[in-house]
């Protein structure tokens, strides 16, 4: 399957790909961009591993699913859609937390990553409902 922006021929395989290289890159952005300048993004440091922590976590679980999974795709993604919108609700109630000392940037950055994770959560869903077996 061919990989389109209206989500209807994203292939599973394709989608757990993207969702581990995109957590993987929030991992190296948290640890080796945000980190470094905490003080300008407004999260202390082990807030910003925990993140980053999370991330790793389902970079591994979508990289595990993308080389080793041959059927029952749908399960794998409705796991994986849930655990990315689990991130964006933590990342959500963190942010609410550090509120007073959280910069412009900070936000910034937590927010697109937010929109880019929702967007990936969703289009899982609709593609695990597609490849669910259990139906």
């Amino acid at each position: 399957m061919t990989s389109s922006l209206n989500n209807k021929h994203i292939s599973p395989k394709s989608l757990f790909l993207l969702d581990a290289i995109g957590a993987l890159l929030t991992v190296v952005c948290i640890t080796f961009v945000l980190k470094p300048i905490e003080f300008h993004i407004g999260l202390p440091a082990n807030t910003l591993n925990v993140l980053a922590a999370i991330a790793g976590l389902l970079s591994m679980y979508s990289f595990f699913c993308f080389f080793f999974l041959k059927s029952s795709w749908g399960s794998f993604l409705f796991i994986i859609g849930a655990g990315n919108i689990l991130y964006c609700i933590f990342t959500t109630i963190l942010l609410i937390i550090h509120a007073e000392t959280i910069s412009m940037i900070g936000l910034s950055y937590f927010l697109a990553e937010m929109g880019i994770i929702t967007w990936l959560a969703i289009t899982e869903f609709k593609t695990g409902i597609h490849y669910d077996t259990t139906r």
